[in-house]
């Protein structure tokens, strides 16, 4: 997020004496217009995908909201299925994934695998009750905004890792960095500390690329543990945990590379 919004406060440059507003702006607009239901179904489907599900999908969802209605999801503290959001997302790969305050969304591969009976109702009712489970955790209550937050570094940071790719020189370049920010780092303390300067912000931000650049990663995966755990706890609670363990099986033998939300 401080990378972010160092990207965004020199990309805003140009307006000069309206910067620091346009920043500001920018900092707490979606965190603010997120709360509201009809705007987080407006980013859900622009910039997610989430579509409303038509035909066989519709009756398919509706039939699994009504069942994760009936598993006792108010019993430990979640609202009904049926106050949230449902939508399908057209992909092949099967899975699920859960989203801001309220969206919960089923891919079209997930449903074809329903319907050609790889997945029984109680294994396909385990995995929409994890993603029900990711809101009764509230971790990923904030997701989007974190996603409004974080997207200008984290689109930097994608094109230097395809550039890595395509580029090798380009790629021992990235390697290097750390090297050379480090280097900074020591060169910038050293100088402000003989010449008496203030010199403590340009080191923070230079160590907060180094850590984002590389620490963030790591960060990043283990915190995704632990919202699975805890997703994985809310089933069990609700007395599915081994129909999502059969379910999870089963969809790793039919697509082997297939990634986990």
């Amino acid at each position: 997020m401080l990378l972010s919004t160092v990207l965004v406060a020199l990309s805003l440059g140009w307006l000069v004496r309206w910067t620091l507003i346009a920043l500001i702006a920018w900092l707490l607009g979606a965190p603010l217009l997120l709360r509201h239901r009809r705007v987080e179904r407006f980013v859900v489907r622009a910039i997610f995908h989430f579509r409303t599900p038509t035909g066989r999908d519709a009756e398919w969802l509706k039939w699994l909201r009504a069942r994760c209605d009936r598993a006792g999801c108010e019993l430990v503290g979640v609202p009904v299925a049926r106050d949230f959001d449902w939508y399908v997302i057209e992909n092949s790969q099967p899975n699920a994934f859960a989203a801001g305050r309220r969206s919960i969304a089923i891919t079209t591969g997930l449903l074809r695998r329903m319907h050609a009976g790889h997945l029984t109702q109680d294994e396909l009712l385990a995995v929409a009750l994890h993603e029900i489970g990711h809101h009764a955790a509230g971790d990923v209550r904030h997701g989007l905004v974190v996603w409004w937050l974080t997207w200008p570094w984290r689109t930097v940071r994608l094109v230097a890792v395809r550039l890595g790719h395509g580029f090798p020189l380009f790629g021992v370049g990235v390697l290097l960095t750390p090297v050379v920010v480090a280097v900074a780092i020591w060169r910038v303390a050293i100088e402000g500390h003989s010449t008496g300067a203030h010199a403590w912000g340009t080191v923070a931000v230079l160590g907060a690329v180094l850590l984002a650049a590389y620490v963030q990663p790591v960060v990043e995966a283990a915190a995704s543990r632990g919202s699975e755990r805890a997703a994985d706890v809310f089933v069990v609670r609700l007395g599915l945990g081994s129909a999502l363990v059969a379910a999870r099986q089963q969809l790793d033998r039919l697509d082997p590379d297939r990634a986990t939300a």
